[in-house]
């Protein structure tokens, strides 16, 4: 299995894991152009994507649409203008080529918000846009070999933004967006012998920075007694693609 996190944050999110015959995408919030050149990057091209998956109707996950013409569709929301697309029910799971795919009910301030849990011969948990963990996912999640996980913000950083409070009040809310510290915590308690890769993801441009972001998880997963000996921790950009998986 292999991913490419094409772009993350608030600006656009989408991802494509690529197992087999399948090239499965996560959200479509970017543009033709820029979605075009980077699935080039990696040899890929629209016609050579099997389905689209949506996580949630905010602009930056699903404003791209448009590009995927003729693809399938599947989504816990109603997709306009898409008359033939597959309806997304958490917990319910559902094959899509060679992979099998489980939506996971999020707590974000969009109706019907879920991640991904994407399996082959290994598995992929994408989650991204939630205020917690539940305890239901906690389970689901554990020992993926990949993660691409929510690290959204800087608590202090957030707070010494130019936003509004009643902005800053809703992203730490348990519908708003996880944070470093609390991404370092659930990871330390999910991944397991078989974890491989851990891409941090859906950052904020204003409110954390990339190596802030890696070294609190890191510093957090230390101190919960966990080694990251033999996993690979990286931040996902909005600017810049990013491939991983078994390379």
């Amino acid at each position: 299995m292999r991913f490419y996190v094409l772009a993350s944050g608030s600006k656009g999110n989408c991802t494509v894991v690529r197992y087999k015959k399948t090239c499965l995408m996560i959200d479509c919030g970017i543009t033709k152009r820029y979605l075009t050149e980077h699935l080039a990057k990696y040899g890929m091209s629209l016609d050579s994507i099997t389905a689209c998956v949506f996580t949630h109707s905010h602009s930056d996950h699903i404003k791209g649409v448009k590009a995927l013409r003729g693809i399938p569709l599947y989504a816990p929301f109603e997709i306009k203008d898409c008359p033939d697309e597959r309806d997304v029910v958490p917990y319910e799971p559902f094959q899509i080529g060679d992979l099998k795919v489980l939506p996971v009910k999020l707590s974000h301030d969009a109706p019907e918000t879920v991640g991904y849990i994407v399996a082959g011969d290994e598995k992929l948990v994408s989650i991204t846009d939630t205020g917690y963990i539940s305890e239901r996912n906690f389970r689901l999640i554990q020992n993926a070999e990949y993660y691409i996980f929510e690290a959204n913000h800087d608590v202090e950083m957030l707070m010494r933004t130019n936003r509004p409070a009643m902005l800053k009040a809703r992203i730490i809310s348990d519908v708003g967006h996880m944070n470093n510290t609390d991404a370092g915590i659930i990871l330390s308690g999910v991944i397991g012998a078989g974890t491989r890769e851990i891409v941090l993801a859906h950052l904020s441009e204003e409110a954390n920075d990339p190596e802030l972001a890696l070294d609190t998880v890191r510093d957090v997963m230390t101190e919960n007694g966990v080694s990251l000996m033999g996993i690979r921790l990286r931040a996902a950009s909005q600017h810049e693609s990013l491939e991983g998986g078994n390379l």
